[in-house]
């Protein structure tokens, strides 16, 4: 079941929204799926994971991420507040970032940026994510990223940019 909804304004445009129901623990532990990570995309070093720090707005989005991630054997951090990010990323430390591009009142090219400029962060990469591919050439991410992925994507597809994009050892 769901629901459907359509809002229009003249002159303005029209927007439509779906909503399907699911059970999220039932699709992301389902049996069917197991086994499907290549064993070449297990990163760790020296026995310890490397470490991915995501941002996203949408819960349903970072849950998908670190599920795909942690079957990988990478440590995993979600953060859903941009505004969080910046001290995050001081504290934990991570081996890359992804990073939404389209964020409620701010952007992540200007976290990129600001990440960017901290010493201990500058060379740490950061893949952006984004369900705009209209706005953002994903073959040429913007200053500040590595890549660019366009959401929804796959879990292969998402190890495959971290493992090419990285410059960490994975």
């Amino acid at each position: 079941g769901g629901d459907i909804t359509a809002t229009s304004e003249p002159g303005h445009g029209s927007v439509f929204t779906f909503t399907l129901r699911y059970d999220s623990n039932a699709a992301l532990h389902n049996p069917s799926h197991e086994g499907y990570l290549s064993d070449d995309l297990m990163w760790t070093v020296d026995g310890e994971s490397r470490r991915v720090l995501a941002l996203d707005d949408r819960e349903e989005n970072l849950e998908i991420v670190r599920y795909s991630l942690e079957q990988a054997g990478l440590e995993v951090e979600t953060i859903s507040n941009p505004l969080k990010l910046i001290e995050r990323t001081k504290e934990w430390k991570p081996d890359l970032i992804l990073l939404d591009m389209i964020l409620p009142d701010t952007s992540g090219e200007q976290l990129a940026q600001d990440i960017k400029k901290q010493q201990e962060n500058a060379k740490v990469p950061i893949i952006g994510m984004t369900a705009n591919i209209l706005s953002y050439d994903i073959a040429v991410p913007p200053p500040g990223f590595e890549a660019n992925l366009g959401k929804p994507f796959r879990s292969e597809h998402l190890l495959t940019s971290i493992d090419k994009f990285s410059t960490i050892p994975f």
